[in-house]
């Protein structure tokens, strides 16, 4: 999985912005490896501070039903917890494939 490198808003992360909403998000593409069709994968992410502290948790699934092998697609995690000062307190964020399952 690869966080987008784009700077998507001004003095962010690459690949973070904020929604209309206030809310942090994180875009991205993640990529079929496996040498069979999988459906819908899971992402969560998790947010920390300085310190470890964790801020906030989010969690998509990508949105073709089907990922062919090496196929890649976007996600786009919602953190709606990280809002307002919380968001510049963001330091470390983790991004983890938890479901992938195959078609076969």
């Amino acid at each position: 999985m690869e966080v987008d490198n784009a700077v998507l808003e001004s003095g962010m992360e690459p690949g973070t912005y904020v929604c209309s909403s206030g809310h942090l998000h994180v875009k991205g593409t993640v990529q079929n490896q496996a040498d069979v069709p999988l459906r819908q994968v899971k992402v969560v992410g998790k947010a920390f501070d300085a310190s470890g502290k964790l801020l906030g948790t989010a969690t998509t699934t990508t949105e073709p039903e089907k990922l062919a092998p090496g196929e890649k697609a976007d996600i786009d995690l919602e953190f709606p917890t990280v809002t307002g000062p919380a968001i510049a307190k963001v330091k470390r964020r983790d991004l983890t494939v938890v479901q992938a399952p195959s078609l076969q």
